[in-house]
């Protein structure tokens, strides 16, 4: 079939599985999507990705004539709305696919089985008026496989990770080929939009040296540390010893003394907005809007807020609250407990996944069982990123990768064994915590 005979239609197509996909793809240029069989039913991401796209450009769907396809196209019509689909129908035909070694349970003929002439018959029949318009493209760039070469999410190292942290940012389902990834992008994105989002692979933080003043008086100096991906760095010490300004130093807002690099970059060479990209903040007194508990995770970013909000031990107390997701919290989270404001604040900046994590102080207003939960999710959550984690509570200490304890202006970096050892002070403080069970309020 010529280029000229290709069935044009600007809605996304919308098949039940990849033989479907591979012969409908040499007769039509939509776009073309797979539920999985049944399992669009589990596929939040892929539920997502068809609602924007039903929304944005409609939907064809063309299952297969027996009652699975009809389960399928029904349950996709609900969850989209009835406005935004068109139904195409492949004829009862009885008969067996080649690829099959017996007929399925009804015997009927399924999309890639029955002739393209039938195919593109059925998919006109659908469209009506609308069989024959060519795709609308969006305007300015388009987005390519060149593109996806650069930002490096397809063909080079780390790409497979990289992919997977953009999809997940823009609540897209990970499993997407190459050619329905760019297809997805440009339909719901333009270049400049993605090229501001791009989100850096996990590499090492290297500190050399690292030292902080201001003026002439100095905070800290003489730091050095590596952390790998998936390391947890304990940040300690007494009260104003300088643990928040060290946390505050990734952001580049003031000038640093040594080296601090990311991969093979210093920080301070990073413009603003890859720092926004590379580091996630959670400041010790974060602002919370007066807006839905979804809002105030997702900041207007097209994913799901459960899971972050199961990352922070916050789930059931929301699904318990009146309006659920959609419960206004008040203007700086008055509406809620401190414990779970803290909680709500940490479920934001684990939605936004950064490569490097700074928490200030995440456990301060939890009680600690609760504290327990949050951080065994945070050990696996971080299993592919850097976490600078500052706190006066030394419970999980023991469990972390290394720990700097910060005093007098003197930095002292090592295991927690190592710690106990070394620094009196820092033995004080752990048993002086340990010897008795409990925490700061819920």
């Amino acid at each position: 079939m010529s280029e000229r005979e290709l069935l044009h239609t600007d809605r996304v197509l919308v098949v039940e599985g990849k033989y479907d996909a591979a012969r409908l793809s040499h007769l039509t240029d939509a776009m073309i999507l797979l539920t999985d069989g049944f399992g669009i039913y589990k596929d939040k991401k892929r539920q997502q990705l068809l609602k924007a796209l039903a929304k944005k450009n409609g939907l064809i769907l063309f299952t297969d004539s027996d009652a699975a396809g009809f389960r399928i196209r029904t349950y996709i019509t609900n969850l989209v709305g009835a406005e935004n689909v068109v139904q195409a129908y492949v004829p009862a035909i009885h008969g067996k696919e080649k690829r099959k070694p017996q007929p399925g349970k009804e015997g009927l003929l399924g999309v890639e089985g029955v002739d393209d002439a039938i195919v593109l018959q059925c998919l006109r029949d659908a469209l009506g008026a609308e069989a024959g318009a060519a795709p609308a493209r969006p305007e300015g760039r388009q987005i390519t496989y060149t593109d996806l070469y650069n930002w490096g999410l397809s063909g080079t190292p780390g790409s497979a990770e990289r992919k997977y942290q953009l999809l997940n940012a823009l609540g897209l389902p990970p499993r997407l080929s190459k050619k329905e990834l760019v297809e997805a992008l440009n339909r719901l994105y333009s270049f400049e939009q993605l090229d501001a989002l791009q989100i850096p692979a996990a590499q090492d933080v290297t500190l050399k040296e690292l030292a902080f003043s201001y003026g002439e008086e100095p905070v800290f100096s003489s730091l050095s540390l590596t952390a790998h991906p998936g390391d947890i760095i304990g940040i300690t010490g007494p009260v104003a010893c300088g643990k928040s300004t060290l946390g505050r130093v990734f952001l580049c807002e003031a000038p640093y003394g040594g080296s601090a690099r990311f991969g093979g970059t210093e920080f301070s060479a990073l413009t603003p907005r890859q720092i926004s990209a590379t580091v996630g903040y959670l400041g010790h007194d974060p602002e919370l809007s007066a807006d839905t508990v979804q809002n105030n995770v997702l900041c207007g970013s097209e994913q799901e807020a459960e899971p972050y909000l199961a990352e922070a031990a916050l789930d059931d107390e929301v699904r318990r609250m009146e309006q659920g997701l959609e419960t206004v919290i008040g203007p700086g989270g008055t509406r809620l407990s401190g414990g779970q404001a803290q909680r709500l604040a940490l479920a934001r900046t684990l939605a936004h996944r950064r490569p490097v994590l700074v928490l200030d102080d995440p456990f301060s207003a939890l009680d600690r069982n609760t504290e327990d939960i949050v951080f065994r999710n945070l050990q696996e959550y971080a299993k592919d990123k850097v976490v600078f984690l500052i706190s006066h509570r030394l419970y999980h200490f023991p469990q972390m990768q290394q720990v700097i304890f910060m005093d007098g202006g003197k930095t002292t970096v090592g295991t927690h064994a190592e710690l106990m050892a070394a620094e009196p002070v820092y033995l004080q403080l752990y048993e002086s915590q340990t010897s008795q069970r409990g925490g700061e309020g819920a």
